[in-house]
């Protein structure tokens, strides 16, 4: 379909669609790729640049945007929305008790543009905020009220976990068996990053 679409293009601005050298050598006229977003797992960077095909992409693009839908599948899960939601479609009148954000612990895997902002947000609305990331900004941290801890620990004391990492370079999960047994067993967990991050 990319192929297809973008045969005679110059330039594309690219989503999550496969740009790999199967896709590059069939564009012969392309100069430039530009990914929205920050991710750029599904573009073969070093075969494009050895084509002389620029590779460009907007970090600061999505991040209020995804850490506002972070909130929102937040407060969705707390408070049922989407179970409240079904039931009515279904002509079902059944209340659904959920539970308030108030003092729950949220844990930010992943203190990039995205984790910052959305640890920002939660400690807005009052939260104890904590996280872990291999290369913390201990400054920012301070200054926002964010508790660095290490994985496990940010794993076994949070109520909310927030995932916001752009995965293992391999595809393997971050987060398997032995990680998920470390969460409590009421955590709510908000993945926003790859799927395979999780197992």
């Amino acid at each position: 379909e990319t192929i297809a679409l973008a045969k005679d293009c110059v330039g594309i601005v690219a989503g999550v669609e496969s740009l790999n050298s199967t896709v590059i050598d069939a564009l012969p006229q392309l100069k430039c790729i530009s990914r929205v977003g920050v991710g750029m797992d599904s573009v073969d960077i070093p075969y494009a640049e050895s084509k002389g095909i620029k590779v460009l992409n907007t970090p600061d693009g999505p991040t209020r945007a995804v850490a506002e839908f972070t909130l929102g599948l937040t407060l969705s899960l707390l408070r049922k929305i989407p179970n409240a939601h079904l039931d009515l479609k279904n002509k079902i009148w059944k209340k659904q008790t959920g539970s308030l954000l108030l003092g729950k612990k949220v844990g930010v895997l992943g203190l990039g543009r995205i984790g910052k902002m959305v640890a920002e947000s939660f400690r807005a609305l009052g939260n104890p905020v904590c996280g872990f990331d291999p290369f913390p900004n201990i400054e920012w941290a301070k200054q926002k009220d964010v508790e660095i801890i290490g994985f496990d620990e940010l794993l076994s004391t949070c109520d909310i976990l927030t995932i916001h990492v752009p995965g293992n370079k391999d595809g393997s999960s971050i987060l398997g068996k032995d990680q998920l047994a470390l969460l409590k067993r009421e955590c709510f967990v908000i993945n926003v990053s790859r799927g395979g991050v999780i197992d």
